[in-house]
């Protein structure tokens, strides 16, 4: 599978009308910290590169102001993360945090078709917290038909939301699995979501993995 960058990712969600933190792509220390200043706020600095598990690898940095930006990407930039030289650094608005959540669409090789996995519980341990009984909702879709609003707003109840974030989730959610098909891929996954303390839900993350197979027919 050839795993897109995250900032190729997060565009292509913006692509399909879903609200993003603010975010630029720098590739020297200056230009860093000139995007952490132009944000006016706390900031996440990201390498990369197409490779998981950049949080426990020390390659994602919370910083406070530019300053501290501007010395964090001087560190980041001379990295190895995996196999991969750290040449880019994705900077992204540090949101405001109430709840971590979980969504990601992928193949079940069970139901043999795609299907919704959602949980309450996201962040860098989703995959011992999400194994908890009842954590992790699957909901098996039909590629054709795709996840309709109200199948979504179900997940949702299912899970426990309540209010005026179901309607939102029954937005989402469709949207995601617009990017899922469009683009033929193999995952997409939003880890976390991020519900603010302002009631709202933003994607803090983004992974696209792309079908290897169906790469000739997207050539962007």
């Amino acid at each position: 599978m050839a795993r897109l960058l995250e900032n190729d990712a997060l565009a292509m969600l913006a692509e399909a009308g879903i609200e993003l933190p603010r975010w630029e792509v720098a590739a020297s220390a200056r230009d860093v910290e000139a995007a952490a200043a132009r944000f006016g706020c706390a900031v996440v600095l990201k390498a990369l590169v197409p490779v998981g598990g950049r949080g426990k690898g020390g390659a994602v940095r919370p910083v406070d102001t530019p300053k501290e930006a501007g010395a964090a990407a001087v560190e980041l930039l001379a990295r190895r993360v995996g196999e991969f030289l750290v040449r880019r650094l994705l900077v992204m608005e540090r949101l405001d945090i109430a709840e971590e959540q979980f969504v990601s669409l992928t193949f079940d090789p069970a139901c043999k078709g795609p299907v919704l996995l959602y949980s309450r519980t996201g962040g860098v341990e989703v995959e011992q917290l999400a194994a908890a009984p009842g954590s992790l909702i699957r909901y098996p879709l039909n590629m054709t038909r795709g996840l309709r609003p109200f199948e979504a707003r179900d997940v949702a109840v299912e899970a426990g939301i309540r209010g005026k974030l179901i309607s939102e989730l029954g937005e989402l959610l469709p949207r995601l699995f617009h990017v899922f098909r469009r683009c033929e891929a193999r995952l997409v996954e939003v880890n976390p979501l991020a519900l603010t303390t302002a009631g709202e839900l933003r994607p803090a993350a983004a992974v696209i993995d792309l079908d290897d197979q169906a790469l000739f027919r997207h050539p962007d």
